[in-house]
């Protein structure tokens, strides 16, 4: 075939197409960064498991795995499409994980399951009903607290209201508050009432439901069209609720709930501790869903709350904090950095050797490459974003996709070097090295294939990075054998070495030394090395050796996830099973002093504090999170890993703590070690389990060791008395009385 004739020599020919093309994907590829593609943190994805809640009030873990976990178990064990199925057994909790099979729809396994679970007959009497839902990751943005010297009742209405707001704002959909306990109206009732009158819990429950009640009754049909029915009487406050009849007399008199109940209007009776910089608080908790950009989220949450500040009720403080698009921005300027340093040093560089126009139309590649990516990214059959992971790929490529266009532009300079400027000549040099540097090209291509091929949770980042990569190099062959020979093409010939000035004098002397070298140095170096192939071979192999040598000894350390140092720590508390609130908070507020302490101590020896803002979150008996936002990294010199080590070094001894885990470290996987211990019976469990914490404590290096264990708390175990079944009394009676007391009706 005549190289004259191909697609390279037609673009070179015809410059107006060759340019069209290139101003189509720069002017396309800021088109759709700018109005097309979703900016998010990471990019939105499914999990295939499913989860099975259900909340058994009061019961222990044991009682939890018997009567709850085990069924639901049980009765899904014969669905095909489940992975795998965990359970987990805690304190009136009991939780059930289903894996699903990737080739299997999740949504018809969570079908399969839940009429499963609705066919357990045996289930204890007082459950609240399964809840069955398919996990979606949360796609958080941005956090915002609401927090000061407020009452419970002004904190959560100002949250709702702040609230509110954000959801209105044009960007944000989805907003929630989270740290404040829900309206409750709770009727307590008094055993010595309910004798003088001669009721039972039943019968007022029974009472409080007849009583408040909204109901539709039909319509009647009317010339002037049909009316309604409807029976309303749905009591919404205390106030409706002390209006319900509870009894009447055979004299008419009537006997009111208040009468034998103190009604409270107020806040649920759950434990709900949440403080926010050592303050009362709520918290908003903002996040992006489906193609919301996160950018535009968080910008326009913070413009928001800078304005909300000046409004606030007296006492009241509102904060944004754990930004995560300050990492979004982070990486695309080090994107953007990063391609114009390496343009600008290929620039330097081949304008030094080769021609500075060349060195120019060459540099032109690295933006056609990206932004011929970037106008591909939304189109449907790629549906990708600018995220976290992309971006990373856009800087993974960045110095790969320029090693076509040097290529071309170096072969075409090198053949108008020894026959002059033409557009022959520049096809020519195009054509011998084309078929070369596309094997090259998609032997790479071909390297991240398999990326794309990677299923579950996992295949989201792989394809997030593998596409970017693929797309990139598609263009760079696109920009080296199409737009770059056309502009080598019509390029102005070379200036004869007499009219050259100081600077092109400079140029050809530093080039003529480059040839020397290379015709006198490198070639002489390189024809040994070809006659004493083996000797380079068997050197290369020996180098091979010595590598493998320093990673199989441990030299060279290899870990599976590195722990690199986060702007956030941590910290998970669970308490020992059966600790009391009361000795679960004083950890808690023992937690946070040291976490204070370890600021002023980074600030007596370093001149800048390195907490920006502190979060507790217990809402559980045993248990409680706690979340410090550091300041950014480029502002203090000592690293994430660094600060926990000394706040945990602050730490004075804890009583009755299970596990204490703080993490600094942007892998969030677990422990680097785990141990699985499996017995026949909990107590053998318990014992190895203590006994292989005891043997890690004595190794140097080792700390927070922790365990998931759970052995239930103390419980008061009731039987009825002989005596008490001669009255007539049962054993359920005397269960549903003790539960009445504490749980209610």
């Amino acid at each position: 075939m005549d190289p004259q004739k191909g697609i390279i020599a037609w673009f070179a020919r015809n410059s107006v197409a060759a340019n069209l093309l290139m101003a189509f994907l720069i002017l396309g590829g800021l088109f759709s960064s700018y109005f097309l593609v979703n900016k998010e943190i990471i990019p939105s994805y499914e999990l295939n498991y499913l989860q099975i809640s259900v909340a058994y009030p009061g019961a222990a873990p044991q009682e939890i795995e018997e009567g709850i976990n085990i069924k639901i178990e049980e009765a899904i064990q014969d669905i095909n499409g489940i992975k795998k199925v965990t359970s987990v057994a805690s304190d009136g909790f009991g939780n059930v994980t289903i894996e699903v099979e990737d080739n299997y729809d999740p949504q018809d396994i969570l079908d399969e399951a839940k009429l499963a679970i609705d066919a357990i007959s045996t289930f204890p009497d007082n459950i609240e009903k399964p809840n069955i839902f398919r996990i979606k990751p949360e796609n958080n943005v941005i956090w915002v607290s609401v927090y000061g010297d407020l009452t419970l009742h002004e904190m959560k209405e100002l949250a709702k209201s702040i609230r509110e707001d954000i959801t209105s704002l044009p960007a944000v959909t989805r907003a929630k508050v989270t740290g404040v306990r829900d309206y409750e109206i709770s009727i307590e009732l008094s055993e010595d009432k309910l004798r003088e009158y001669g009721l039972n819990f039943a019968q007022v429950a029974q009472a409080v439901q007849n009583s408040s009640i909204d109901l539709p009754g039909g319509a009647i049909r009317a010339q002037d069209g049909d009316i309604l029915l409807r029976t309303k009487g749905q009591a919404y406050t205390g106030e409706d609720f002390e209006k319900i009849v509870v009894s009447t007399r055979p004299d008419g008199s009537r006997i009111m709930l208040p009468q034998v109940a103190t009604i409270k209007d107020g806040f649920e009776e759950r434990l709900e501790y949440t403080r926010f910089n050592g303050k009362p608080a709520a918290i908003i908790e903002v996040s992006s869903i489906d193609d919301q950009n996160a950018l535009d989220i968080s910008a326009q949450v913070k413009a928001y709350i800078a304005q909300r500040r000046m409004t606030l009720p007296a006492g009241a403080q509102l904060d944004t904090w754990g930004d995560l698009t300050h990492y979004l921005k982070g990486r695309l300027n080090m994107m953007l950095s990063n391609m114009f340093y390496g343009a600008l040093l290929v620039f330097l560089i081949l304008a030094i050797f080769l021609e500075l126009k060349l060195a120019f139309w060459v540099m032109m590649g690295l933006p056609v490459c990206f932004l011929g990516a970037v106008l591909l990214m939304p189109v449907e059959p790629f549906s990708l974003s600018i995220n976290l992971l992309t971006l990373f790929a856009f800087i993974l490529v960045l110095g790969i996709v320029v090693d076509d266009a040097i290529v071309i532009g170096e072969s075409a300079y090198t053949e108008i070097e020894k026959h002059g400027h033409s557009l022959e000549n520049v096809v020519r040099g195009a054509n011998k090295v084309a078929m070369p540097a596309t094997i090259g090209v998609l032997t790479t291509i071909v390297a991240f294939l398999p990326m794309l091929m990677v299923s579950g949770p996992q295949g989201i980042i792989w394809k997030s990075i593998g596409m970017i990569v693929i797309l990139c190099l598609m263009f760079s062959l696109v920009e080296s054998k199409l737009i770059l020979p056309a502009h080598l093409a019509h390029m102005k010939p070379k200036k004869p070495r007499s009219q050259l000035g100081k600077m092109g004098l400079l140029k050809a002397k530093l080039n003529d030394k480059i040839q020397y070298f290379i015709h006198h140095k490198y070639r002489f170096f390189l024809e040994r090395c070809i006659k004493q192939r083996y000797n380079v071979v068997a050197i290369f192999i020996g180098v091979l050796i010595l590598s493998i040598a320093l990673v199989v000894s441990g030299k060279i350390r290899m870990v599976t996830m590195p722990d690199l140092p986060s702007d956030f720590i941590q910290v998970h508390l669970e308490m020992d099973e059966g600790s009391s609130e009361t000795n679960t908070l004083k950890v808690v507020k023992e937690v946070e002093a040291a976490l204070y302490a370890m600021n002023d101590q980074m600030e007596s020896e370093n001149g800048y504090q390195v907490v920006k803002h502190s979060f507790i979150d217990m809402s559980s008996r045993t248990s409680a999170f706690i979340f410090a936002e550091l300041t950014k990294s480029e502002d203090r010199e000592v690293d994430g890993v660094a600060i926990a080590s000394a706040w945990r070094e602050q730490l004075p001894e804890l009583i009755a703590v299970k596990k204490l885990n703080i993490n600094a470290s942007t892998n969030e996987g677990g422990g680097d070690i785990s141990f699985r211990l499996t017995a026949s019976n909990l107590e053998q469990l318990s014992m190895a389990a203590t006994e292989l914490k005891q043997k890690l404590k004595t190794y140097e290096g080792v700390y927070d060791i922790s365990d998931n264990f759970s052995s239930g708390s103390h419980e008061i175990r009731l039987t009825i008395k002989p005596e008490a079944e001669a009255q007539g009394l049962t054993l359920s009676d005397l269960a549903s009385q003790v539960r009445y007391g504490f749980y209610g009706y």
